[in-house]
């Protein structure tokens, strides 16, 4: 972690540190995972690196995931703070507000507020800023739609990079602002309109350069396959998606936060419209698509499977709904800093197949690396979280027993207990 950032995260929670409200076991926290989000980006996507937080009960992740909010909210401009929180019950948002106010940050406001569902339409347009504390039902939930979100930023991003004539359109539309001189405004809320950083775009698309060809050959092929799903409509929905879908090239010039998203939720059959679609419209409208994103309890996204061959298609898989939404959330959003929070976050190599963001050095993709765990035995399996731990992407720690006193009781069940 570069000094300067370094200094700049203590200083922003000295007054915590000092008061004791944090450990220095949490402060540890908070520094191995701001060197992975400042870190190099993983190879072949471009996306911003993760950092698995693994400690035990009694540890305090909730207090942890507070501090890295907190730190993420002072060092952001306002207006462009925008925090993603999943878990598991929405009861858990009283939790998460205690966690902020425990740290002195109560002014950073968790929405909905008290048992409020999460509204319709934009969601920017109700909340500009804060931290959205959403479930996974919610997120899995992509066959719903949500009036007022199908003609959002996100759908006019998507009409964008499939329809050739509204590219043509933008495209002489800001030629001739730049011919009168009066253009310049106009030009510039269309880009604004889509949101993004250029910077932010030009190193995703340069580092998922290799990847081009692949998504390109993909939906060309579902072009190709237009009509034999459509004789064969047994396959339900999955079969009319295809054969609306069209060949789009958003990685090779992705154009704004907004653009990539919309391309990557397109190209994962999210429904435009539905709850997924919406919360990332949400997050990708934030200056850059720099947000957080904390998935508390992350194990409950462990029933991913991976494809059987390289290449394939989760969609085709066994999976289930919550491993799509957290991938699709993942894929849409390469900017976005991705924090997992579990003590049981994987039993088995399959099951890390959702954490896109934890890619150590050596392997090609997510699916290289659950391969290449699955044929590797135990001991192989303990030298990897080990690796982990020794790269700074991952933390489990427990509270110790020294101390700890107990006794062994026979108790007698009356008939009223039995």
């Amino acid at each position: 972690l570069p000094l300067l950032l370094l200094l700049l995260l203590l200083r922003c929670l000295q007054e915590d540190v000092d008061t004791h409200l944090l450990s220095s076991a949490q402060l540890e926290t908070l520094v191995y995972s701001n060197m992975r989000f400042n870190g190099p980006r993983l190879p072949g996507s471009g996306a911003r690196a993760g950092f698995f937080l693994g400690d035990g009960a009694g540890v305090g992740k909730g207090r942890q995931i507070a501090a890295l909010i907190k730190e993420y909210w002072l060092r952001r401009p306002v207006g462009a703070r925008r925090v993603l929180w999943i878990s598991t019950s929405a009861d858990l948002r009283f939790d998460a507000r205690r966690d902020l106010a425990d740290i002195n940050a109560e002014g950073i406001e968790v929405v909905p507020k008290a048992k409020d569902s999460l509204p319709k339409g934009e969601l920017a347009e109700v909340y500009p800023e804060g931290v959205m504390f959403v479930t996974y039902s919610l997120l899995a939930m992509s066959s719903s739609e949500v009036p007022g979100v199908k003609k959002g930023p996100l759908a006019q991003a998507l009409k964008f990079i499939t329809d050739p004539a509204a590219r043509a359109a933008a495209a002489a539309s800001a030629g001739r602002g730049r011919g009168r001189g009066r253009g310049r405004g106009r030009g510039g809320r269309g880009s604004a309109s889509r949101g993004g950083s250029d910077d932010d775009s030009a190193a995703v698309a340069a580092a998922a350069e290799g990847e081009v060809a692949d998504g390109e050959d993909e939906m060309q092929q579902q072009q190709e396959d237009e009509d034999v799903d459509a004789e064969g409509g047994g396959g339900g929905g999955r079969g009319r998606r295809k054969k609306q879908q069209k060949k789009i090239s958003w990685k090779k010039a992705p154009g704004s936060a907004l653009e990539r998203a919309a391309g990557e939720l397109y190209a994962s059959h999210v429904a435009v419209g539905s709850r997924l679609w919406q919360i990332v419209e949400w997050l990708a409208g934030a200056e850059g698509g720099e947000v957080l994103i904390v998935f508390d309890e992350c194990h409950r996204a462990k029933n991913l499977v991976p494809p059987a061959t390289p290449g394939g298609s989760f969609a085709e898989t066994r999976s289930t709904k919550t491993g799509l939404a957290v991938l699709s959330l993942q894929n849409a959003l390469p900017n976005a800093r991705v924090l997992y929070s579990s003590a049981t976050g994987a039993s088995t190599p399959t099951n890390m197949a959702y954490m896109a963001r934890l890619l150590p050095v050596g392997f090609k993709d997510t699916m290289d690396m659950v391969n290449t765990l699955k044929n590797a035995g135990l001991g192989s399996l303990e030298l990897f979280c080990m690796g982990l731990k020794a790269t700074g992407s991952y933390l489990a720690r427990t509270l110790s027993y020294h101390g700890a006193e107990f006794t062994l009781a026979d108790v007698q069940l009356s008939p009223q207990m039995k």
